[in-house]
């Protein structure tokens, strides 16, 4: 290997760029000049061929349960309900379309969330959303994202209208320290975020409520260094309120219900009625 010598060495590849590169984006030349030159112990080389495994093992997982996991449906373009203003697009996936909307009556910023064209969309579908919406709305706390509206299209999509999170997703966080880009938060900001989100499940989990899909995709970080847990499709009911037609249909035994690379193996399992955290 290269010796460096005097030159101090470059920033070591962060865990987000080699995630990148285990799932397939092509290798920086940072990346590469840090395994030449400065990975003398080999850990960098190490992380990146355990990712690699990982994603080798979710890649063969899907395969093996293909049966079980569906496919995202169509998303078509779609006009807002009455009263909000589309001004630009947050996310997408395969169950509904995230905007950012203006409501025209408050002239407040929200966080449009529209079901799939609504000829596309499963009973079991609208269920999970407006149980979503109940669910959001019964929870009163800082770090859990608010509901302030909700309802249906004239063409039959329903929608719900939260919070809208100027933020970055948990595994994004930076400081802000004047710099263009900020700094990486110290152990003791790392704890106090994470409290937090602990705090907001804990808040839930007092509703009897289980998210079953805490991601850093699903915390958004805001500029002042709050968490805020959003995304409670998947949310799980236990205890008496379970047994509401609602709460029951949202889960068939055997189905997969959250995200792979985090999922728990009782979820992973497809028993419902094994998922208790």
């Amino acid at each position: 290997m290269t010796s460096a010598g005097d030159t101090p060495p470059p920033p070591r590849p962060s865990h987000e760029e080699l995630e990148a590169i285990a799932a397939g984006a092509t290798m920086s030349s940072h990346v590469l000049e840090y395994l030449s030159r400065w990975d003398e112990d080999g850990s960098v080389q190490a992380e990146l061929e355990s990712l690699q495994k990982d994603q080798d093992f979710l890649a063969d997982f899907i395969e093996a349960n293909r049966d079980r996991v569906k496919g995202p449906a169509p998303i078509t373009e779609q006009a807002p309900p009455e009263g909000y203003e589309i001004i630009r697009e947050l996310d997408r996936g395969g169950q509904g379309v995230v905007y950012l909307a203006r409501q025209l009556r408050t002239k407040r910023e929200v966080a449009l969330k529209m079901i799939i064209q609504a000829a596309f969309t499963t009973e079991r579908q609208k269920q999970r959303f407006e149980r979503e919406v109940e669910l959001v709305a019964s929870m009163n706390h800082p770090n859990i994202v608010t509901v302030f509206d909700s309802g249906v299209t004239p063409d039959g999509r329903l929608f719900t209208a939260m919070e809208y999170i100027k933020g970055v997703p948990l595994n994004l966080f930076r400081i802000s320290d004047g710099s263009e880009t900020g700094r990486e938060p110290d152990r003791r900001e790392r704890i106090g975020v994470f409290l937090k989100v602990c705090a907001a499940v804990n808040s839930a989990h007092l509703r009897a409520i289980i998210h079953r899909d805490l991601k850093p995709l699903n915390i958004l970080v805001d500029d002042e260094g709050e968490p805020h847990v959003l995304d409670f499709g998947l949310a799980k009911v236990v205890g008496p309120e379970a047994m509401t037609d609602t709460a029951m249909a949202a889960t068939a035994a055997g189905e997969f219900m959250g995200t792979f690379a985090y999922a728990s193996p009782e979820q992973v399992s497809g028993d419902p009625e094994l998922i208790d955290t």
